[in-house]
């Protein structure tokens, strides 16, 4: 493993043990599932009103992913 597909394990892996609680992820998730796709920004800007809402949310979005609960493509920057 070397290159994007390194750096992104190695900044996601602090986020893999959080304890989020049950009701925000589905909540993250529903707001996924009504979706093709989104980008991270776009995802955040659905749920976050405010900057404070989005510093507090941006985390379970990087659990999600280092959970494997999303999938992304771990190989792009």
């Amino acid at each position: 493993i070397h290159g994007p597909l390194l750096d992104n394990a190695k900044f996601l892996l602090p986020f893999r043990n959080r304890a989020i609680a049950q009701e925000e992820i589905d909540r993250f998730l529903s707001a996924l599932n009504e979706r093709d796709s989104l980008t991270v920004s776009e995802w955040l800007a659905l749920l976050a009103r405010s900057e404070s809402q989005r510093l507090t949310d941006l985390p379970i979005i990087w659990h999600l992913i280092s959970t494997g609960k999303v999938l992304v493509d771990l190989k792009r920057k």
